[in-house]
């Protein structure tokens, strides 16, 4: 999809996505200035950047919650992804699988689910002085 000519914005911002892989627009703004880059490049150009990225169909958005958005590679082969969000130091972990069953869900509800956001917040070990420790079953 790469058939328009990429602004100084957009290539900045997918430099910085192949080392980050997945990033918020603050993210992917401190690590494009980071990177020593002779002219800086502002906040709403990072944003113009991923907006017209994702309109192109490189990129794809996943929000978080209503104020925070991620973005990544648009790989067919990973449509979507669910994180594990720190509420005290927004640190942001992906789950490896997927919770949700879509055919259950389909077969139930009688509802064809056409995409989904998934996280969970709560607070990481690294915030969290004493760590909940399961119980034993």
């Amino acid at each position: 999809m790469e058939t328009a000519r990429k602004t100084r914005a957009q290539r900045a911002v997918l430099t910085a996505l192949k080392e980050l892989q997945n990033a918020t627009p603050m993210e992917l703004f401190d690590r494009i200035n980071a990177l020593g880059n002779s002219r800086h490049i502002g906040l709403t150009s990072v944003y113009r950047a991923l907006n017209s990225l994702v309109e192109s169909g490189e990129l794809r958005r996943e929000r978080l919650n209503d104020t925070t958005a991620r973005y990544g590679f648009n790989d067919s082969a990973k449509t979507h992804s669910h994180h594990l969000v720190c509420v005290k130091c927004n640190e942001t972990k992906p789950l490896d699988q997927c919770p949700f069953d879509e055919k259950a869900i389909t077969l139930q509800e009688k509802f064809t689910p056409l995409y989904h956001n998934f996280q969970i917040f709560g607070i990481c070990f690294k915030c969290d002085e004493s760590p909940v420790v399961a119980p034993a079953n």
